[in-house]
């Protein structure tokens, strides 16, 4: 890999690593993963790497884990997606680019949502509105706060937002 993909592969390798160390630690449980895996998986981006893509693919599999909110084929591109081997609703977000949500039913346990997000860093913009004194970084976390309270509506559902990025 290229010099800007080397952390990746590694960090990679690493999540990949840990994910089948816990299933084999803790065999009868489920595992969810939200993250910013620092890639496009349809490719159409500038910010991918098919080497990258494939090792990500490898690392969720060798652990039982698919793709829940992002797929090799999906038209919207996604910074954050959401893995587990559990059947998941995926559900709808303002702002699809940088955050994934999906209910979560399993037997026995009252369904849940995950939420997985990365908020502008600093000194980018979002939808237009510039970094400067962090008003990208304000807006979209004003946009995240009312998905969070339109899911935590979700009749019978609690709601667990985990956060990936800076």
């Amino acid at each position: 890999t290229s010099g800007r993909w080397e952390e990746h592969s590694r960090a990679i390798a690493w999540h990949g690593s840990d994910w089948r160390r816990l299933r084999l630690d803790f065999p009868d449980h489920s595992l969810i993963t939200a993250g910013d895996y620092n890639q496009n998986r349809d490719g159409r981006s500038g910010y991918t790497n098919e080497k990258i893509r494939d090792e990500l693919s490898e690392a969720l599999n060798g652990a039982g884990l698919q793709l829940v909110t992002d797929q090799d084929d999906d038209p919207e591109a996604r910074w954050v997606v959401i893995a587990t081997e559990q059947q998941l609703d995926p559900l709808s977000v303002a702002d699809p680019l940088r955050n994934a949500a999906a209910r979560v039913q399993m037997p026995g346990l009252a369904p849940f949502i995950v939420f997985g997000t990365v908020l502008p860093w600093l000194g980018s913009s979002w939808r237009g509105i510039p970094s400067k004194n962090g008003q990208a970084f304000a807006a979209a976390l004003e946009t995240q706060l009312s998905d969070w309270l339109a899911l935590r509506s979700i009749r019978g559902a609690n709601c667990a937002i985990t956060s990936a990025g800076w």
